[in-house]
């Protein structure tokens, strides 16, 4: 009996449509040039000595343990019954996307176009692709790792966009899920998290009356009212303004 060939997506597209259909759109790239930037300036925050004292192994191995968690939330134990935690699994690719931003501002910072192009036009926007069913979702979650031992970061990010577009998130979603994140990490670095200072929940009117939130559900309520171009921005000033009520 013969073995069933096994075709490598990403490779078998890059092959066939690389340079037919390699035409960027100047806003979405902005947008991803403007996630790249605002990761360097949390690892800077974050931690001043990341350039020196991590590596690429580094942000994959956190890459690998961000998967472990996103696969409990998903459901692998095919022994017992298991109900999926899809909104957190988006949390979860949220935090690889952070990872890989990470690992490619820094140690594949050459390949930062081909890298948007497979996320972005042959990530997103093709849908010959696309994933329907629970064991694709999980073959391509291994096929980003296996990527990562070969240290082609376009593969990741390409696999990347399709777990993403599983869970029903378009590119502006993501873009504005990484930001809340990303910015919610800023802000309480600078208010006292590591210190135990930083107030967590928040005592505020979300339109529903005065009520008690994370400060996450606070961010990512705020965040729907922003016009993405404006987000790394507006936002930031929007929880300073609460917080400082909060605190008062």
């Amino acid at each position: 009996m013969e073995k069933p060939i096994i075709i490598d997506e990403f490779h078998s597209y890059k092959v066939d449509c690389f340079g037919t259909n390699n035409i960027t759109s100047k806003k979405e790239f902005s947008l991803f040039q403007k996630m790249l930037n605002k990761q360097i300036e949390l690892n800077n925050l974050t931690y001043p000595a990341w350039k020196e004292k991590l590596s690429s192994i580094d942000w994959q191995s956190a890459v690998l343990v961000e998967a472990g968690k996103l696969l409990e939330s998903f459901g692998y134990k095919w022994w017992k019954k298991q109900e999926k935690d899809i909104e957190n699994v988006k949390v979860e690719l949220i935090d690889i996307l952070h990872f890989l931003l990470s690992d490619l501002a820094y140690y594949h910072k050459n390949v930062t176009t081909e890298a948007f192009d497979e996320f972005y036009n042959r990530g997103f926007l093709n849908d010959s692709l696309d994933i329907e069913k629970d064991f694709s979702f999980k073959r391509y979650l291994l096929k980003l790792l296996h990527f990562s031992v070969n240290k082609e970061i376009e593969a990741q990010f390409f696999y990347l966009a399709k777990l993403f577009k599983y869970t029903g998130m378009d590119f502006d979603e993501v873009y504005r899920a990484y930001f809340v994140k990303n910015i919610l990490n800023e802000f309480r670095q600078k208010n006292g998290y590591k210190q135990g200072t930083y107030i967590k929940i928040w005592k505020v009117d979300l339109g529903d009356g005065e009520k008690e939130y994370e400060d996450n559900q606070v961010a990512y309520h705020l965040a729907k009212q922003i016009p993405l171009e404006k987000l790394d921005t507006e936002l930031m000033k929007e929880l300073e303004k609460i917080y400082k009520e909060i605190k008062k």
